[in-house]
């Protein structure tokens, strides 16, 4: 009895852990804001607020690319050159990046 109630406390431990870890990640800030968005192309250009290289990305699923606006935040993984619009799921690819600005960043 003692070992399924010490699984028990063991398991509502872990996913309690899994819970607040889940909801920092997902309270994160965007890295990135758009600056401009070619409908036509299906090419969106951003810009990293902290070191402030620009990339673009392109946007391949058309309802995605109806919500993209200027200003507006996204999430950029520059290791796999993959951007997300909600900070969960990928959507895109980038395309091309520039060299971060001299100054900014770390």
């Amino acid at each position: 009895m003692n070992k399924k109630r010490n699984l028990l406390i063991l398991l509502g431990a872990v996913l309690s852990l899994l819970v607040f870890v889940a909801t920092e990640v997902l309270a994160m800030d965007p890295c990135c804001s758009i600056t401009g968005v070619d409908h036509r192309a299906g090419m969106v250009t951003a810009q990293n607020t902290a070191t402030g290289q620009s990339f673009q990305f392109k946007v391949n699923n058309s309802a995605v690319l109806k919500t993209l606006k200027v200003d507006q935040g996204v999430y950029a993984d520059f290791g796999t050159k993959e951007v997300s619009v909600d900070g969960v799921e990928p959507c895109c690819s980038m395309v091309n990046l520039s060299a971060p600005v001299k100054g900014l960043g770390r």
